[in-house]
């Protein structure tokens, strides 16, 4: 995206912890200017959650170690930044949105130019969510000539907020699902054969374009998953232990933190039936408009 409007592309990546916004700037011919933290008006770096930010440097140099310290609070807050850059109020300058760790959306105003952006010290929160990791795209999705929301979750899911309002008011509709969650939360262990493939995995990331150029919008999605390898001589007994051990997960999942031990116990349970072979794997999934492909 062109952040600064000179015509050059440029790159705008979010980051986990503690949550800064780092910005590319687009040279040309591939090339890139070395990157920085972009910063509010009050030289605050640019997160969703400003105050607790501060408040955690504040609290850092007196920081105990101790797990219930309340830097680790106070950081939590601010880490998780997927930044979307969009003239949120109709005025001719890019503005911020920034997807959180908590599924949450919030809004950075643009108070300068497109040329020289100076973002609004206060950070305001939407009103909708996704299940964590919130990872927000700005595109049009029915094409009614109003950008939309496009947000990728924790869950693996992929939701559409329709911008219902006005080019300086955007509005949402309650989000409607494009991609079903994969999930209960953030983490998915697959067990596969040496010859399986994994399904789609969790921690959506999305780009929307016309993939296939027939016209209409596409998703593309990235993901991740905890990938076992599952032994090639399982007895047909221990296949039938395995398969009981995964229905019972399943079952303990739809309360997932009252049953911690008890699916602690599963996983290392399932372990047995594994080579020791494992990986976190990632992939990028192509949905199209009419259909599901890889």
């Amino acid at each position: 995206m062109d952040h600064d409007g000179d015509g050059i592309d440029d790159l705008l990546s979010g980051s986990y912890d503690p949550g800064d916004i780092w910005l590319f700037r687009g040279l040309g011919k591939g090339q890139y200017e070395k990157g920085r933290v972009l910063v509010d008006e009050n030289g605050v770096a640019l997160v969703h959650h400003p105050v607790e930010l501060v408040r955690y440097h504040e609290l850092k140099a007196k920081a105990n170690g101790e797990e219930d310290d309340p830097t680790v609070h106070a950081r939590v807050a601010s880490f998780g930044s997927w930044p979307a850059p969009v003239d949120w109020d109709g005025d001719g300058d890019l503005d911020l949105l920034i997807g959180s760790f908590g599924g949450r959306i919030y809004l950075r105003i643009n108070l300068g130019t497109r040329k020289a952006p100076k973002y609004s010290g206060t950070s305001t929160e939407l009103d909708l969510a996704v299940a964590h990791h919130a990872a927000p795209v700005v595109a049009d999705w029915d094409g009614d000539g109003a950008w939309d929301l496009v947000v990728g979750a924790a869950d693996g899911s992929v939701t559409w907020f329709r911008n219902t309002g006005e080019p300086t008011a955007p509005a949402f509709a309650k989000g409607q699902t494009l991609v079903a969650a994969k999930a209960d939360g953030k983490c998915l262990r697959q067990y596969l054969t040496a010859d399986q493939t994994a399904a789609p995995g969790v921690r959506a990331q999305v780009c929307v374009a016309d993939y296939d150029l027939d016209g209409k919008l596409d998703l593309l999605v990235g993901d991740y998953s905890d990938v076992k390898e599952l032994r090639a001589d399982l007895s047909p007994a221990e296949k039938t232990e395995f398969d009981r051990l995964a229905a019972l997960e399943r079952d303990l999942l739809a309360d997932a933190a009252k049953n911690k031990d008890a699916l602690a116990e599963i996983t290392k349970k399932r372990e047995r039936f594994c080579t020791g072979q494992s990986g976190r794997r990632s992939h990028v999934w192509l949905y199209r408009r009419n259909g599901v492909t890889r």
